[in-house]
C-alpha cells in the first residue's frame, strides 16, 4: 500500500479549490462557475442543444433546461429551433453574454495565472495534455468526436465513473 496520496483525492482537493476560487472570481458578474463554463462552451461550440449540454456537464437534461431558462432570463443567450428537428433547440450567446464573457474571461485568466504561477509553461502544457488524455480515456461517450480513442488495435479495459455510478467501455491501446 502506497504512502502517496492517491491520484483521484489530488483531484478532488484540485477541483474544490479551483470551484472555490472561480465562485469568488464570478461572483462580481452574478455567475456560477457551472453558468460561466455553459456560456464559454457555447462560443466554442455554437448551436448546441441543451441535450448535448446536459450530457456534456453530466447532468440531467431538467438541471440543464434551469441553468439555461436563468441565463436565459440574465439575456446572456438565446434559443432557436433547430433546421433540422422541430424540437431541438440551439443555444447561442447574445451581444450582452460575448460582453459578460470577455469580461469574465479576463478574471479568469488571471485567476489561471495566479493558481498556476508556480509552475513553468511547459509544466502547464504537459498538465493539460494529461488531464485532456485522462478525460478522453476515462469517458470516451462524454468525449468530442475528434478526441474519442478509435484505434481498431486496442484492447477493451472497463473503467468505473464512481461519481456517477456507471461502468464506460474504453479503448486503450496494447
Amino acid at each position: 500500500m502506497s504512502t502517496q496520496p492517491r491520484i483521484s483525492y489530488l483531484l478532488r482537493r484540485a477541483q474544490l479549490i479551483v470551484y472555490a476560487r472561480l465562485t469568488e472570481c464570478l461572483r462580481e458578474h452574478n455567475l456560477t462557475p457551472m453558468q460561466y463554463l455553459l456560456l464559454s462552451l457555447s462560443r466554442r461550440r455554437r448551436g448546441m442543444s441543451s441535450a448535448d449540454l446536459a450530457r456534456r456537464f453530466a447532468v440531467s437534461p431538467q438541471s440543464m433546461n434551469e441553468m439555461i431558462t436563468a441565463l436565459q432570463g440574465k439575456r446572456l443567450i438565446t434559443r432557436r429551433r433547430a433546421t433540422e428537428h422541430r424540437r431541438i433547440l440551439r443555444i447561442s450567446l447574445t451581444p450582452a453574454g460575448e460582453n459578460l464573457l470577455r469580461d469574465c474571461d479576463l478574471r479568469v485568466d488571471n485567476l489561471e495565472r495566479s493558481l498556476f504561477a508556480a509552475h513553468s509553461s511547459a509544466e502547464k502544457r504537459s498538465f493539460r495534455r494529461l488531464l485532456t488524455t485522462f478525460i478522453r480515456y476515462a469517458e470516451p461517450d462524454r468525449a468530442p468526436a475528434s478526441a474519442r480513442p478509435v484505434d481498431s488495435s486496442t484492447k477493451s479495459v472497463s473503467a468505473s465513473g464512481p461519481a456517477l455510478g456507471r461502468t464506460n467501455e474504453v479503448r486503450r491501446p496494447s
